[in-house]
């Protein structure tokens, strides 16, 4: 089942991304002040606010999150939230005007974000002496002794989303490349009711979970031009003599395919990432494909 900030943000347009994520934290921080500490790079008690507008380069900004001193009641910092709009092209320029505007105001600005965004938009991000955070480094800064209820909620979330590395049981895992790669004969053993409904599809589950958030961290240090693609693919062995191919040759309908027997084979769990876009043609790019394999 979904957890519970999934199902609210299911009944919203997904362009409220970013304004759902603020509310959340806003509301968390009230519960739990570790979150407003880490986003204000401060030693000084803060809240968070939302929805802050200021005016800079002639320009109407509204910040997402604003940090608020509880002592002078005086704006802190600036927070800018990127949900699933990170590759807008627009981004670069909004992100100059915020760094103009904390510069010349001596805030901090924290640039946070679900998936790693263009290099421009960190380089001029780090270049200006602010940081970018991604959604998983807030969630795992969180889960440090985590004992409050409404923040393990948000976290539930940041996993439903695929921003956080799961346990993975090698048990379940041998468990699939055995009914993957054996003889039928050979599985009695491993099958069984609990196996194949909770223990092998949460398995593969959290195999493709963290590729994903490796594939994250991978473009840190490649200039990615699409949100990479996570993947798998098997390829089973056949065990046949000269004969059975012979026969299979012979078979039409290659029914006969089905009855040989599994031999091992090889299981990929990888992400694809475009690092050259032409734009020219949908099949005209370059890509790196890394992963592990079983």
């Amino acid at each position: 089942m979904d957890s519970f900030f999934t199902r609210i943000q299911n009944k919203f347009d997904a362009s409220y991304g970013g304004r759902y994520i603020e509310t959340i934290l806003k509301e968390i921080s009230i519960e739990d002040e570790r979150i407003s500490k880490f986003l204000s790079k401060t030693k000084e008690r803060c809240r968070i606010t939302t929805e802050h507008r200021f005016f800079v380069n002639g320009k109407e900004r509204i910040a997402d999150i604003a940090i608020e001193s509880v002592e002078s009641n005086e704006i802190a910092g600036l927070v800018e939230i990127k949900y699933d709009d990170h590759l807008n092209e627009k981004n670069h320029a909004q992100l100059a005007d915020y760094i103009d505007y904390c510069r010349a105001k001596s805030l901090s600005f924290i640039y946070l974000t679900q998936y790693y965004p263009p290099k421009q938009d960190i380089d001029l991000v780090k270049e200006s002496g602010f940081s970018h955070i991604l959604f998983s480094q807030l969630a795992l800064e969180l889960n440090k002794k985590n004992t409050n209820q409404v923040t393990q909620l948000f976290i539930s979330y940041l996993e439903d989303r695929g921003l956080i590395m799961k346990n993975i049981k090698t048990e379940s895992i041998y468990k699939l490349l055995v009914r993957l790669f054996t003889p039928i004969s050979n599985q009695g053993k491993i099958q069984n009711n609990k196996a194949m409904i909770d223990e092998i599809p949460s398995a593969l589950q959290a195999l493709m979970n963290n590729m994903s958030i490796l594939s994250i961290e991978i473009s840190r240090y490649v200039d990615v031009k699409r949100i990479p693609v996570i993947d798998f693919r098997f390829w089973p062995s056949f065990k046949f003599t000269k004969k059975d191919l012979r026969e299979l040759l012979d078979d039409e309908d290659h029914s006969g395919y089905l009855g040989m027997e599994k031999n091992g084979g090889e299981m990929c769990i990888f992400a694809q990432s475009v690092i050259i876009d032409t734009n020219d043609n949908k099949d005209d790019y370059l890509y790196i494909r890394y992963g592990y394999s079983f």
